[in-house]
This record gives C-alpha cells, sequence and structure tokens, in this order.
C-alpha cells in the first residue's frame, strides 16, 4: 500500500562524500626520474638564462665572471631550492611531477607545505649527489620512498 494524497514520504538522501580519493599507488623509479629529468632541464635554462644576464649586467663573458662564480652557483642552489618548495610545498607538484602523473604527499595525502619541501629538496639533492646512496631505500621500501621522503615523511604517488 501507497501513501494517501494526504501523507507524505519522509524520504532522506544521505550527501555525498565530499571528496573521493583516488586510488594512488607508489610512483615507480622511471617515473621519478622522467620527473626529475624534466626539473632538471627547467632548472638548467633558468640557471643559463641568470649566469648570460648576469654577465650583461657586468658587460663581461661568462668566463670573465670566474670571480663570482661561487656566489652564482650559491643563488642558482638557491633557486633550485625555491623551485621544488614553493611548486612541491604548493600543490605537491613540480612541473616535471605534473607531466608524469606524480604528487608528493605527507602522511594525510596533502602537499607537504614550504618549510618540509624544501628540506626534502635539499637532503634529496644531498643523497643523490653522494653517489645516489640517498635513493638506495627506494629498493628495499614497499611504498619506494627514497631517504629524503623517509626523513621528512613523505611519499612519491601517481595518481
Amino acid at each position: 500500500l501507497g501513501p494517501s494524497e494526504d501523507e507524505e514520504m519522509d524520504v532522506s538522501l544521505s550527501a555525498p562524500p565530499s571528496e573521493l580519493s583516488p586510488v594512488e599507488r607508489p610512483a615507480r623509479v622511471g617515473e621519478r626520474a622522467q620527473a626529475a629529468a624534466v626539473d632538471a632541464g627547467i632548472l638548467v635554462v633558468l640557471g643559463a638564462l641568470v649566469v648570460y644576464f648576469t654577465g650583461r649586467a657586468a658587460r663581461a663573458d661568462v668566463l670573465s665572471l670566474v670571480g663570482s662564480w661561487p656566489w652564482l652557483a650559491a643563488y642558482l642552489g638557491f633557486l633550485g631550492l625555491f623551485y621544488a618548495g614553493y611548486f612541491t610545498g604548493t600543490t605537491g607538484q613540480t612541473p616535471g611531477k605534473m607531466m608524469t602523473g606524480l604528487r608528493v604527499v605527507d602522511a594525510r595525502g596533502r602537499p607537504p607545505g614550504y618549510l618540509r619541501s624544501a628540506g626534502r629538496a635539499l637532503v634529496g639533492a644531498l643523497g643523490t649527489a653522494l653517489a645516489g646512496l640517498g635513493l638506495v631505500p627506494m629498493a628495499m621500501d614497499p611504498a619506494r620512498r627514497a631517504l629524503h621522503d623517509r626523513l621528512l615523511q613523505t611519499r612519491v604517488v601517481h595518481r
């Protein structure tokens, strides 16, 4: 029997979930290498522009800037940390990670923030510069986390 005309059906609908979390899988080594190569290419172009315009501003050729190379190298290092810290801290993705569908997340699944991202970039650069020893933990970790990911409690996932 259905409701009479005088009675209304009381129907309640549950609210849809605010945001479904997509399935994540740890990023593969090759995907991370592709993203790093894209980011390195961008930073090389930015570095070349900085050196070129520094020479133009000093009205000297690049070889004449030998005395200022330590300062230029420090500035370019800072530029790299800012690049990684800003992009990863804001969205969890550098342009290279955007192109490969990767994202850096913290334990809550959110972008790690600026300070943690800059620290992650610094430790990652040092670990890679030391004959790649900072990347060795990726081979033993089911989540494929490198040393900088483990120390700063982040992970790289593919979405």
